[in-house]
């Protein structure tokens, strides 16, 4: 058990980190995918992130995502953003610029 002080037999009040009390039992548990550990509390990953150090920096993105150098979850350059999912897409070379037109329901 991840647990540095109790209140009464087997429920904690404060837990050895990088678990957060979990409310319900007592115990201690890790913060779930899209959380990371910060100052005895889970907070949320940035946006599209499935693991992360901080907000900042992703380690693993959700799917259909992917992960940039910069440590964001972005769209691939094949795709485009659709009701919170990438969504490939067929382009249309103009003036040699690749150009998004239509994409798949999948």
């Amino acid at each position: 058990m991840n647990c540095l002080s109790c209140n009464s037999y087997a429920r904690c009040d404060k837990c050895k980190a990088p678990t957060v009390l979990e409310g319900r039992n007592g115990g201690c548990v890790d913060c779930l995918s899209g959380f990371f550990f910060k100052e005895d509390k889970c907070e949320a990953c940035g946006e599209h992130c499935a693991q992360c150090q901080n907000p900042e920096l992703c380690y693993y993105c959700k799917e259909t995502f992917t992960l940039g150098d910069d440590g964001k979850c972005s769209c691939p350059s094949d795709s485009t953003l659709v009701d919170g999912r990438c969504k490939k897409c067929a382009h249309t070379v103009i003036d040699g610029q690749c150009i998004k037109t239509t994409c798949a329901n999948n």
